[in-house]
């Protein structure tokens, strides 16, 4: 079975030699630090190293002040939800959005607001008007390269969001984990003006997902208003020794060859899929090829039994996921998402040949 929901890197592309030499040289430094609590900020050569990386990567100042480490992206949206959403709060967020993320959200007492995804991102006169009537107190949204649509919301999209948070107090935990991933994005919602925005970063798609490292960037209230949570304070911080290791990493470059490895592979992979979808899918499918990320979408027309057609084409060797999985209202039962990260070139464009002759003999007999 070629499995086009998985959403990961391979595991044979792990950078397991420059992990043990970057855990060599922090050995032979004799880091004994590392080994103790660290700040529930986290290690502060770790926010020092990437707050120079980000700067690099993104042309824009970023502070060690204004960061603050996490056990990834899915810890970074737990911790925002646990300390600065009440209980009993309407939470916004994308439609359709990352499904997994669904299950964090749900885990907390709030009210999901779901705001539709257009072309050009979020639905901004939805979302003004969820705040104006249910009182919205987060908005959680992917806007570079999103889960599952793969797309990229528009400069003035991204610039609405953050002008209506900021006008109605509203915290937006802006999930950007695929912001170095494919094309890359030097712009994230929070620049380090805003009083309300919050970027969350991760390792996970640039390094490999089990070092479970990720980043909280924000203003500096909220920082320390996240920082004064009782497992980090008592923990000591995120995976001290771990960061160190990805300290030492970022410092030498070998992040930077790291990121350019995968990027080639992942950049390879969505092209292959894409050409097979741009010349094989039906017309009635609608499809546009990301430019990064992890994901493609298919809107097939929605008389089409998806549930039938996903039964088919694993019969004949493909899964996929459901894009109804992706939404917290249940909507998109006529959509796919695709994931191109985990498989070769070959393997997927068999994948996705296959795909496309079951929907065209599905949409020739509904």
């Amino acid at each position: 079975m070629t499995d086009l929901g998985i959403g990961r890197t391979e595991d044979r592309f792990f950078p397991f030699d420059a992990v043990r030499v970057a855990v060599q040289r922090i050995l032979n430094a004799d880091n004994r630090h590392a080994f103790q609590y660290a700040p529930s900020e986290g290690l502060t050569e770790m926010r020092q190293e990437l707050a120079r990386y980000l700067t690099a990567r993104t042309g824009r100042k970023v502070s060690a002040e204004n960061l603050l480490m996490t056990n990834g992206a899915s810890h970074a949206l737990d911790l925002v939800l646990k300390k600065l959403v009440p209980a009993g709060s309407a939470v916004a967020v994308d439609d359709p959005t990352y499904f997994f993320a669904l299950n964090i959200l749900r885990d907390w007492d709030i009210d999901l607001r779901p705001i539709p995804v257009r072309e050009e991102g979020l639905d901004l006169d939805r979302l003004e008007h969820e705040i104006r009537t249910r009182d919205v107190k987060m908005l959680y949204t992917i806007p570079i390269h999103h889960n599952p649509t793969g797309r990229m919301f528009s400069r003035e999209n991204r610039e609405g969001i953050v002008a209506l948070a900021e006008r109605h107090g509203v915290i937006v935990a802006s999930d950007e984990v695929y912001q170095f991933v494919g094309d890359e994005v030097q712009e994230s919602l929070f620049t380090g003006n805003e009083a309300n925005i919050l970027s969350i970063g991760s390792f996970a798609k640039t390094l490999a997902s089990g070092v479970r490292t990720g980043w909280i960037h924000g203003p500096r209230p909220l920082i320390d208003r996240l920082a004064k949570c009782g497992v980090l304070i008592s923990g000591g911080g995120v995976a001290p020794v771990m960061s160190l290791v990805l300290a030492q990493m970022l410092a030498s470059g070998t992040q930077d060859e790291v990121l350019a490895s995968l990027n080639a592979v992942y950049n390879a992979r969505r092209r292959a899929l894409c050409a097979v979808l741009e010349r094989d899918l039906p017309q009635e499918v609608r499809f546009a090829a990301p430019a990064g990320g992890f994901f493609c979408w298919l809107e097939a027309p929605e008389d089409l039994d998806m549930q039938a057609v996903l039964a088919e084409a694993q019969r004949r060797g493909v899964s996929f996921r459901l894009g109804s999985d992706c939404s917290s209202a249940g909507n998109f039962a006529n959509c796919i998402r695709l994931g191109f990260s985990y498989y070769g070139e070959t393997r997927l464009e068999a994948a996705g040949a296959i795909l496309c002759d079951v929907l065209k003999k599905a949409l020739a007999v509904r």
